[in-house]
């Protein structure tokens, strides 16, 4: 036996590779196929014995197009056994998500986002800019960017059977009726000599991002052909060149965090009653809206002069959500800038609001995004509405 190895070792080293892959391969499929069958046998009842109607807004284009592959193979399975009406509705481009949602005559008992965040943040868009009340919404991470389930759900599509667990526990959160309050970002365009035409309203569920930093996450996929070190080349190439000198001045005008007021409150008591029974964590009261908060609406003036800004809403120590304003004023070229260039870098300023009025003076970066959406940039207002949007998770 070891003669035979020593003499032929070439050629099982050679052979060792695909059959090494072919039962790697093998075993995932098996274990998803048994993960599959144990998620079908035991799916709960619906409270409800007609079916339900569930709309899916598919990117077919994202997740490198598998994403409309992916919920038919692992997700739609499921809803169909669970008695479900499933309807399907496929963007055709950027921005098609939002005129889908705003044209439809009728809402489903449940919106499935098949995507990223920036199908998410078109959808949410197109849900609160019609006048009747939002259906809840069910978020499957299938995009490329899935920051918005990571919030609350582990996310690893490199695993991927790990991968489809997740997806079948998002499914499953909707079977299960686990429904929850989100937060939601509205963006305001100011109007402006140049343009003073009303702009509709955006709506984001995660974040405003501007800057250098944001820059070099937009263009990493250029250099794809270094794989998981393509985050890393994009941010050396950018070292050699003079971008790292670019800069962002704007002015900040921000009101002061606030749980609710007379000023503030834009929830009506009924929904904030439901919000009550549904959310984990305790709600503000349903009398919020008579409470006066005389600093509410004060407002801060800030010159900002920074490499990145980041605008995203956290859960303060007092049980209220607030807008956090996160500012990193220098960023030095260098080996541990290209080395750390995907840990989180701390902020020099941090600012904590209710509203943020963001007025550009003068910056060398031309687009910011929303929810990994990028925009021209320009003046915007942003204002935190809590617990806005219903979502199962």
């Amino acid at each position: 036996m070891f003669s035979f190895v020593k003499n032929h070792w070439k050629k099982l080293a050679f052979v060792s590779v695909p059959l090494g892959y072919g039962s790697n391969y093998l075993w995932t499929e098996h274990q998803i196929s048994q993960h599959m069958q144990d998620v079908c046998r035991n799916l709960p009842e619906t409270s409800s014995k007609i079916p339900q109607r569930a709309l899916v807004v598919i990117n077919p284009v994202a997740n490198d197009k598998s994403c409309e592959k992916t919920f038919r193979k692992y997700c739609e399975p499921i809803l169909h056994l669970a008695g479900y009406s499933v309807e399907i509705l496929k963007t055709k481009e950027i921005g098609h998500a939002k005129s889908l949602i705003e044209s439809l005559p009728i809402l489903p008992d449940v919106l499935v986002i098949a995507g990223g965040d920036g199908t998410s943040s078109e959808v949410v868009t197109g849900l609160l800019r019609r006048k009747d009340d939002p259906c809840p919404i069910l978020l499957l991470p299938l995009g490329e960017r899935n920051e918005t389930v990571s919030a609350f759900l582990p996310v690893d599509s490199k695993k991927k059977v790990e991968y489809v667990k997740c997806l079948s526990a998002c499914v499953l959160s909707l079977l299960q009726e686990r429904l929850r309050y989100r937060n939601v970002l509205k963006y305001e365009v100011l109007p402006d000599e140049s343009d003073p035409e009303p702009h509709r309203p955006i709506y984001g569920l995660q974040k405003f991002s501007w800057g250098l930093l944001r820059d070099i996450e937009a263009k990493k996929d250029k250099y794809w052909y270094f794989g998981f070190l393509r985050h890393h080349a994009a941010a050396l190439a950018t070292s050699f060149t003079n971008e790292m000198s670019h800069s962002i001045k704007a002015n900040l005008t921000c009101t002061p965090p606030c749980p609710g007021c007379t000023k503030c409150a834009e929830t009506k008591t009924h929904t904030q009653r439901v919000f009550k029974k549904l959310f984990v964590s305790k709600p503000s009261s349903p009398m919020a809206a008579t409470v006066v908060n005389d600093s509410c609406g004060q407002k801060e003036e800030h010159n900002v002069e920074a490499k990145q800004m980041d605008i995203l809403w956290k859960q303060n120590g007092q049980s209220f959500a607030e807008l956090n304003t996160e500012i990193i004023e220098t960023i030095s070229a260098g080996i541990d800038f290209v080395t750390n260039i995907k840990k989180k870098m701390e902020p020099s300023l941090m600012l904590k609001s209710r509203t943020v009025e963001l007025q550009p003076k003068e910056f060398d970066m031309a687009t910011y995004t929303i929810d990994g959406e990028e925009y021209d940039a320009r003046a915007v207002k942003i204002t935190l509405l809590p617990n806005r949007i219903k979502s199962y998770s």
